[in-house]
């Protein structure tokens, strides 16, 4: 038997690669190049302790890409990316709100807790929610 055949045959049924793997690789990259250029211009016992959290972090990630257990890791990637969207939701909120500050504000509803772009128009208005369909008292001012 080949070593290639072996090769196959040990990565066969392996969780393997994916978005939250290839985040804390990244993670690793980045506190591993920063670390080294820290260490050109200083030495210290946190850098000792620093090094030993990338070790961590590196085992950690082989560990997840080889590891048989496919529904814990897909569980765990899951909800990473669910952590994801909310933070990426977020920003574009953020963008959208500085985008339309002139013509618009954001509302919560206070029942379903969703955001809502209305019109900027002064007063007491009543505002509607397309999600729950509920309606609520909004002052503009």
């Amino acid at each position: 038997m080949r070593f290639r055949d072996k090769l196959i045959r040990f990565f066969s049924g392996r969780y393997g690669i994916d978005e939250l793997s290839r985040f804390l690789f990244l993670v690793y990259l980045i506190a591993a190049i920063t670390l080294s250029i820290v260490e050109f211009f200083c030495t210290s016992p946190v850098l000792f302790a620093v090094h030993g959290l990338l070790t961590v972090l590196a085992v950690y990630v082989i560990f997840r890409t080889l590891s048989r257990s496919i529904y814990r890791r897909q569980a765990e990637n899951r909800k990473f990316l669910a952590l994801r969207e909310r933070l990426i939701g977020w920003f574009r909120l953020q963008k959208s709100k500085h985008r339309d500050h002139k013509t618009h504000v954001y509302r919560k509803c206070p029942y379903c807790k969703s955001v809502l772009r209305l019109k900027k128009v002064k007063g007491e208005h009543r505002a509607a929610c397309p999600r729950c369909a509920k309606s609520f008292d909004v002052v503009i001012r």
